[in-house]
């Protein structure tokens, strides 16, 4: 994780007063807790850590200025890492962030040795049948050992490879894209929209 988003990250924890320690409490964030993002969580200590999150991505990674690149260089793995490299920080972090900026229906899943480790969707991309843990699903690219810092070709896949059979019978056009990266992990792009026959 880049050290601008921690800096943004404890900087929201100031700025936000409701995130000031109680009585004799003393917060102590953890590495973890950089990927906690929702600021509905009911337990407070993950709550608050999601809503530092959310501020550290919204001032280091602007949605104007990410939808500006995807209007100039496209939905991509290539752009996610151009943006993550022009606005210092991680890939995983400039992945969630364009998938919270971005119009069209994608997702990012973060996978080790072939493994889920996490995924972010756009409210509008259908859910992912997946566990932390599960294998990926035979049939796809980021299924199969990618060399770190290759990315693939996007390319058209069979919704069925992600989805279950009521979700794949939806009439989905899929594409995939993924990157390998160092220690086994992967970052896959997924972009969905309905077939237009449907």
């Amino acid at each position: 994780m880049a050290a601008g988003l921690s800096l943004a990250h404890e900087l929201g924890h100031f700025l936000i007063e409701a995130h000031r320690p109680r009585e004799g409490l003393l917060m102590e964030c953890a590495l973890g807790d950089l990927f906690l993002l929702s600021p509905r969580d009911k337990d407070r200590r993950r709550r608050i850590e999601g809503e530092a999150n959310r501020f550290a991505a919204h001032l280091l990674m602007p949605r104007k200025r990410i939808r500006e690149y995807i209007g100039y260089k496209g939905t991509s793995i290539e752009t996610i890492v151009a943006m993550a490299s022009d606005m210092n920080v991680s890939k995983e972090a400039m992945a969630r962030a364009f998938v919270d900026a971005h119009h069209e229906p994608v997702a990012i899943v973060v996978a080790r040795h072939g493994k889920l480790e996490r995924f972010y969707r756009s409210e509008d991309f259908p859910f992912l049948p997946l566990s932390k843990g599960d294998p990926l699903p035979s049939g796809t690219l980021s299924s199969d050992p990618i060399e770190a810092g290759q990315f693939t070709e996007a390319e058209k896949i069979e919704a069925d490879e992600w989805f279950d059979d009521r979700q794949a019978n939806r009439g989905l056009a899929l594409t995939e894209q993924a990157l390998g990266q160092a220690k086994g992990y992967s970052l896959t792009l997924l972009q969905t929209e309905l077939d237009d026959e449907e």
